[in-house]
């Protein structure tokens, strides 16, 4: 599911703050948005074919908490440095 986290996006999501001052065409957070929404894409689909109401369960929290990370970042991105 976390394929898309290499271990660069995921040191500019530690230091997210970092990251937006050394980065001012927001590149970086781009492609941490785009990961971020790819793995709850993927939470999503889980959540669609799971049958287990414990697995669906944590794939909806799962889905729900990538996505307000993503929210986050696009936050983050479109403050000044």
């Amino acid at each position: 599911m976390f394929e898309t986290f290499d271990s660069s996006i995921a040191n500019d999501l530690n230091t997210l703050l970092q990251t937006h001052r050394e980065d001012p065409s927001g590149q970086r957070l781009e492609q941490a948005i785009a990961a971020l929404g790819e793995a709850a894409e993927r939470a999503r689909q889980c959540w669609a074919t799971s049958a287990d109401v414990h697995e669906r369960n944590q794939a909806l929290v799962l889905h729900e908490g990538l996505q307000a990370a993503a929210v986050v970042v696009a936050h983050v991105r479109d403050s000044p440095p």
